[in-house]
C-alpha cells in the first residue's frame, strides 16, 4: 500500500490560503516523495512481471516442447500449449489475448519481449505495435491500480 499525506498547498488549484516559502517547500518535498512512492510501487510491479515472464514455458515445458517440435516439422503451431495455456496465462500477449485489466506493466513487458526476442533470434525488432484503444485502456487500468493501492492520510 502506498501511503501519502494530504498536501493541498503544493498547487495553486487546491490551496485555500496565502502560502509561506517554508510551507511551499515542505509541500513540494512531500509531493516529490509521494511520486517516488508511486514509482517504487510501479517498479515493484515491473519486477514481478519480469520474474513471471514466460513462466508457462518452464512450468509446462513438456507441452511447450511438443508443440514447438511439431511446428518445426509441420511448419505451423496448430492447437495446444500456445493458445490454450501460454497466451491465456501470460498477460503480455496483448495481440492474442488482452486481459480486461490490461495495464502499462503488461504493455512494457510486451515491448521488452518483442525487442529482446527479435534481436536475439533474428537480429531485428519484431514489431507488434499495440492499438490506441488498448493503450488508453492500459493507462486507465494503471491509474485504477494506483488509486486502489494508495491511502491518503490526514
Amino acid at each position: 500500500m502506498i501511503k501519502i499525506h494530504k498536501s493541498p498547498s503544493a498547487d495553486t488549484r487546491s490551496i485555500d490560503h496565502i502560502i509561506s516559502r517554508d510551507e511551499l517547500l515542505m509541500s513540494t518535498e512531500m509531493h516529490i516523495d509521494d511520486v517516488r512512492k508511486a514509482m517504487k510501487f510501479i517498479r515493484h510491479q515491473i519486477f514481478n512481471a519480469a520474474l513471471r515472464h514466460d513462466f508457462t514455458k518452464l512450468s509446462r515445458f513438456t507441452e511447450f516442447y511438443e508443440q514447438f517440435h511439431e511446428a518445426q516439422i509441420t511448419g505451423h503451431w496448430g492447437v495446444g500449449w500456445f493458445d490454450q495455456i501460454h497466451i491465456v496465462d501470460e498477460r503480455h500477449h496483448l495481440k492474442d489475448n488482452c486481459p480486461e485489466d490490461v495495464n502499462l506493466i503488461d504493455v512494457l513487458e510486451m515491448l521488452c519481449d518483442c525487442v529482446m526476442a527479435g534481436l536475439a533470434r533474428t537480429g531485428q525488432y519484431r514489431e507488434e505495435e499495440p492499438d490506441a484503444e488498448m493503450l488508453v485502456k492500459a493507462y486507465k487500468n494503471t491509474v485504477k491500480m494506483l488509486l486502489e493501492n494508495t491511502e491518503v492520510k490526514q
